[in-house]
């Protein structure tokens, strides 16, 4: 494993430079950008992040680690809920105690915030909500703190991701299997997850089973159960849309059901109902008529976060670890086969 003194020879200066730039004091000490440039591209090349946190908890058992949450202020409320579950669930399992920092950003800004990942005052860092232009930046920085990227992919730090392109290919053989060749999509951005081109990729994996999908079926919908609601209202006055309907969340599709009640349109009667299940299982397992997904549960991606953390924290692993959370079919009255 690469050390500071093999980083140091690499990027041609001293130790004591390249702990300087490591603690983010390179403007502070007046070390030129072109220094610290290298000293950082060294770090990239030497793939170099000591493991200093495992000293730490080796060496002072009072002093507990501490876990910074950084949090988009545009997740919605429904996936903070989902994943605050998934880290209560995690904690019991690991036998280590530590401390949780809550650091909320505007997505797009993490930079503003970044300054304690620089200087590496916690043990550990999950970031959730994260934009492109947030996750390129991380890839920038030097810090010795372990980071897991939720939703997106990364070089230098671990990441744990929702494998959406599986759900959509299971979705497509699903209705392909009940010889559905046309469907209509209710799409959403999603927030807090980095490709928002996902509506675009079940339309691909569609085609790619002989299953059409005319971009006039195509409905946008706020991300919200009012959302849902009012572009179900939307698909009901297009009497040549497809009756069956792929949601990309159960957020969304909790407030179509609804809509669909008030109308008097019986599911699966007349219209069949598939979607991706993000939220607890709980949610679509006993809504009336229940409500089959394809699980993406968000509260895998906190568990999963924090598994990793913990290996890094006591020092099981020295690389980035990738994980990627799988969907589960969950059939029930809304879409059966």
């Amino acid at each position: 494993m690469a050390t500071i003194k093999d980083v140091a020879k690499l990027a041609g200066v001293s130790v004591s430079t390249v702990s300087i730039v490591m603690n983010g004091k390179a403007k502070e000490r007046k070390i030129p950008q072109t220094t610290s440039s290298r000293v950082i591209k060294a770090m990239h090349e030497l793939d170099y992040q000591p493991n200093s946190n495992a000293r730490r908890l080796r060496s002072d058992h009072d002093n507990r680690p501490t876990v910074v949450l950084y949090l988009a202020m545009e997740c919605p409320e429904f996936l903070l809920t989902e994943f605050f579950k998934g880290i209560r669930n995690q904690l019991p399992k690991s036998g280590l105690s530590f401390e949780i920092v809550f650091q909320p950003f505007q997505s797009g800004f993490l930079h503003e915030h970044a300054q304690s990942l620089i200087k590496n005052n916690y043990n550990a860092a999950v970031i959730l909500g994260a934009s492109q232009h947030d996750a390129e930046y991380l890839e920038t920085i030097a810090t010795q703190t372990p980071i897991v990227l939720i939703n997106h992919k990364s070089n230098r730090h671990s990441t744990v991701e929702m494998e959406f392109q599986a759900c959509h290919e299971q979705a497509a053989e699903l209705l392909f299997k009940k010889n559905h060749r046309h469907v209509a999509i209710i799409a959403s951005k999603y927030p807090c997850v980095a490709d928002n081109s996902l509506a675009q990729s079940f339309v691909n994996v569609c085609l790619h089973k002989g299953i059409e999908v005319k971009p006039d079926h195509v409905f946008q919908a706020a991300h919200s159960f009012a959302g849902g609601y009012e572009t179900a209202l939307s698909y009901l006055t297009d009497k040549s849309a497809p009756k069956v309907i792929y949601c990309e969340s159960d957020l969304i599709a909790l407030g179509a059901l609804h809509a669909f009640y008030q109308a008097g349109i019986s599911v699966p009667g007349e219209i069949e109902m598939l979607c991706v299940g993000l939220m607890s299982q709980e949610h679509t397992q006993f809504c009336n008529p229940s409500l089959s997904a394809i699980a993406l549960p968000a509260a895998g991606l906190a568990s999963s976060a924090i598994s990793i953390l913990i290996k890094a924290m006591t020092g099981q692993m020295t690389n980035p670890d990738h994980v990627k959370i799988a969907p589960e079919v969950n059939l029930r009255d809304s879409f059966q086969i």
